[in-house]
């Protein structure tokens, strides 16, 4: 049988509350880490990453203390606080028979209790229905990448309505964390898939949703996915309300929640801002910020995080990385760079697994290098980037696509490349998007 940790090991805070949940190997096994690992945990020669502190904080509470914070836990890892149980014997004395309660008190309080019992119980949901619910959000979440919205959505919105109510029911205290987290993952897809069918508002109430499930289980990984969405989908309004925060400023509260993280979460964070900056014309922030999401592509560990995990819309992979970056690069006129990135964004889709090839990414990245080609002059080059896109069926015509369509636009209406190509290729992007086709007067004449 393994040995309990050393007193050496005790030295630490950590390494108390590590050896009062078993013995390394046990720890080891229960948080899915190395023995080696754990052990320098004990020793304060290395901190548990954000979710491993999880995992931890997860078994404290199972196994420990149920109410412990993970502020709390923070303090024990910093190595602040010492992590203590109550004791059995302290406290207030026991009564004497003159201090007992009436027999009726104590027969209202054990009602009271079987009552509580049977409500808690009638509250779990069952592990099958728990892995089912993940399994359908996992596959969605890919189907979302690759495959059109007629296929996700409505499953999509079915099980959106399914844990729904599952929460309206109220959850078990040991299952609120995992419902919490399945649900506001689901909600954050859905709100994608809202902006990807033109819903902006619905797609907003969503983001905010999965907002407030992440907040309520201090979960800053969802929490800030869910900002970003909120500025992805608030950057496309033609008018904001009173109650809407900017993009940018939506990107800085969740770039302060995610911190050293290592997950694609953070990566795509910066993009969004480069992205947001360009539109303002900040191109120093849009220079910054290309270069830390770049500084945080290299410290990607993606089997860290709990979206990462999931994959689909809810990771943001290299490919990706580059179609955004293409964006930003044309927004500024680096049209040089907008093609490579471009060039880059499309090879790395059309080699890679079809279930991570992103059509609406791929779609805007060959307008993107189409509009940087208009740039030079190459009509013929734009238009061969550009015609797979110009002949998509209705259906795969989504709303991001537009303001890729809308730069492409504007460059064929530039007065030195005009002529009878870039006429018939803006008359037909004014045909595109069906319902969702660009508003009056963005192509020029």
């Amino acid at each position: 049988m393994a040995a309990k940790a050393s007193r050496g090991e005790l030295a630490s805070p950590l390494g108390e509350l590590l050896s009062r949940l078993g013995t390394q190997a046990e720890v080891a096994e229960l948080l899915g880490a190395s023995v080696d690992t754990v052990s320098r945990w004990g020793r304060n020669r290395t901190r548990p990453d954000r979710a491993n502190a999880r995992r931890l904080l997860d078994a404290v509470r199972s196994k420990l203390a149920p109410t412990m914070t993970s502020q709390e836990l923070d303090s024990i890892i910093a190595g602040q606080a010492r992590f203590t149980t109550p004791d059995a014997t302290s406290g207030s004395p026991i009564p004497g028979p003159a201090d007992w309660p009436p027999s009726a008190d104590v027969e209202n309080a054990v009602s009271g209790a079987q009552e509580l019992a049977e409500l808690l119980g009638g509250r779990v949901v069952s592990d099958t229905t728990l892995d089912l619910c993940s399994r359908q959000l996992t596959r969605l979440s890919t189907e979302f990448v690759h495959r059109p919205p007629e296929v996700w959505l409505p499953p999509l919105l079915t099980l959106w309505k399914q844990l729904r109510k599952i929460l309206l029911a109220g959850t078990h205290p040991r299952q609120t964390r995992p419902l919490y987290v399945l649900s506001g993952m689901t909600s954050v897809v859905l709100a994608h898939g809202c902006h990807v069918v033109g819903n902006s508002d619905e797609g907003l109430v969503l983001a905010r949703t999965a907002e407030g499930l992440a907040e309520a289980i201090d979960h800053h990984e969802l929490t800030a996915w869910a900002l970003g969405t909120r500025a992805l989908i608030t950057d496309t309004l033609t008018k904001r309300s009173p109650v809407d925060d900017s993009p940018l400023d939506l990107i800085d509260r969740a770039l302060a929640l995610l911190g050293s993280s290592r997950s694609t979460g953070l990566v795509r964070l910066h993009l969004y801002r480069s992205r947001f900056a360009a539109k303002e014309g900040s191109h120093h922030v849009v220079m910054d910020a290309q270069r830390d999401a770049l500084r945080a592509r290299e410290l990607v560990d993606e089997g860290t995080g709990d979206l990462d995990a999931v994959g689909g819309v809810l990771t943001f992979p290299r490919a990706k990385h580059m179609a955004l970056s293409a964006g930003v690069s044309v927004m500024t006129s680096q049209f040089d760079e907008a093609r490579r990135a471009a060039d880059l964004a499309i090879t790395a889709y059309e080699q890679g697994p079809e279930t991570e090839r992103s059509l609406g990414d791929l779609a805007i990245a060959r307008l993107d290098k189409a509009t940087a080609e208009a740039a030079k002059g190459q009509l013929d080059a734009a238009e061969a980037a550009a015609r797979p896109v110009l002949d998509l069926r209705d259906a795969d015509q989504i709303a991001p696509l537009m303001p890729a369509l809308q730069r492409f636009a504007r460059q064929l209406g530039a007065r030195e490349i005009r002529g009878r190509t870039t006429r018939e290729l803006r008359e037909q992007i004014a045909g595109l998007g069906g319902s969702r086709g660009l508003p009056g007067g963005t192509i020029p004449a």
